[in-house]
């Protein structure tokens, strides 16, 4: 599959929006194979986790990011891993 294309819905400053296109480009400069058509991003506070994901048969990948993250301590390098390889 193509690269998916990066939709985001909510994101205060871009950071996850960045981030999220990092990852995009680091799997496609590894060559790997995309799993999803669409990502779409949310962030915001008041979350009870550092990350969520949906995947929906159609294609698409909900992101749900807890925002402080970007001022604090960033996701986890496991964590990182998992959705790359995901994508």
């Amino acid at each position: 599959m193509a690269k998916p294309v990066v939709v985001v819905e909510s994101d205060f400053d871009g950071y996850f929006e960045r981030l999220v296109k990092g990852w995009v480009a680091q799997k496609e400069r590894l060559g790997g194979e995309f799993q999803y058509r669409e990502v779409r991003i949310t962030a915001g506070p008041y979350r009870g986790y550092d990350v969520r994901y949906d995947a929906s048969e159609d294609g698409i990948l909900k992101l749900d990011f807890y925002s402080p993250l970007r001022h604090v301590r960033g996701l986890d390098p496991q964590d990182e891993r998992d959705l790359v390889s995901m994508l």
